[in-house]
């Protein structure tokens, strides 16, 4: 299914959802309000038979746009990164089912990719849902280094969601290898930097990310990202039963010493937020990842990758009532 009611596009935004329309809707919209609507291509990546009526009013805003339906989502990254080669726009952006660009994003994300040479782009993430401690908690841990508030230009690194591709350099990956590099980890990113790309912040093409705020849903998140984290590390770092159970027994100082470790260079990232008022936010954060640590570290990593890799598929389910009814208010 596909359609075109204005001239040719100039970039490509892909946005991928397993649960529906009313997933999407809010992005979509904010898609269809952005300044140069005209000049981009929507590519939606759909489970097969979804219905996408509840989205016409905005389809007609943009240059092109197509639905891709021809299988099951599955892994969203996997989705998202296949979706991004068939872009026909020199520059392709991935953007999440619960984050919203504002109206200029588009606008200035192209200005600046069309006056560099980089391979990718990131975008500024604020914070869509500043109203709960856990939402502040979640944001911090994932985004601060991306904040709308940290500094522009080069960078070794950006976050793989909500950003910018040249589409030449993801056509240029080899294809055998190419979907597995949309995982939970950004091996994207780390391949194109060891293949010579490189990447630069725009920190002024703000995304507001909604962030999972109930406590259920942070509790099983911060478990099995550092879960992930700590399974990972010590499998790649060769570590025996004795360091495994040394770091076991170290686990209750983690929280606090990253906290001293990364505290300065998270809070000068967003210097909107106040260290005495979000402080407890980022400790109770710290203090689930450092659980789910240990637990990497004892008994592996258990179902930790698969449970991230769909815990992006419905943002809706992992938000107090508030949040959900603001955001997502077509929810079945």
């Amino acid at each position: 299914m596909s359609g075109s009611a204005n001239p040719g596009p100039d970039l490509t935004v892909v946005v991928a959802t397993g649960s529906g329309a009313w997933a999407v809707r809010m992005v979509v919209a904010a898609l269809a309000a952005q300044t140069v609507a005209d000049r981009i291509e929507l590519v939606l990546r759909v489970d097969p038979g979804t219905e996408i009526g509840l989205l016409e009013p905005w389809l007609t805003r943009f240059a092109a746009w197509r639905v891709i339906d021809d299988e099951p989502v599955g892994i969203v990254d996997e989705a998202t990164g296949l979706a991004a080669l068939t872009a026909e726009t020199e520059f392709v952006s991935i953007v999440e089912d619960h984050a919203l660009p504002d109206a200029d994003w588009a606008e200035t994300m192209l200005a600046v990719a069309r006056t560099h040479d980089d391979v990718g782009f990131g975008s500024g993430i604020a914070n869509a849902n500043p109203g709960s401690l856990l939402s502040h908690a979640n944001y911090m841990l994932a985004y601060s280094q991306w904040s709308d508030h940290a500094p522009g230009g080069p960078t070794d690194w950006i976050a793989h969601h909500n950003c910018t591709f040249r589409t030449e350099a993801l056509r240029n990956v080899d294809r055998e290898i190419y979907p597995k590099l949309f995982n939970r980890e950004g091996s994207i990113i780390r391949h194109l930097r060891d293949t010579g790309g490189t990447f630069r912040a725009v920190p002024e093409a703000r995304i507001r990310h909604i962030n999972p705020a109930s406590w259920s849903s942070t509790w099983a998140l911060r478990r099995n990202v550092g879960r992930f984290y700590g399974a990972n590390r010590a499998e790649a770092e060769g570590w025996g039963p004795l360091k495994r159970g040394m770091y076991v027994l170290l686990g209750a100082a983690i929280p606090r010493l990253r906290y001293l470790r990364e505290r300065h260079d998270i809070f000068a990232r967003v210097p909107h937020l106040s260290e005495p008022r979000r402080s407890p936010a980022l400790m109770l954060g710290l203090t689930m990842d450092a659980i789910g640590q240990m637990i990497g570290y004892l008994a592996g990593p258990g179902g930790s990758r698969a449970l991230l890799e769909r815990f992006e598929m419905d943002r809706a389910a992992h938000l107090g009532p508030e949040d959900r009814k603001m955001f997502y208010p077509d929810r079945p």
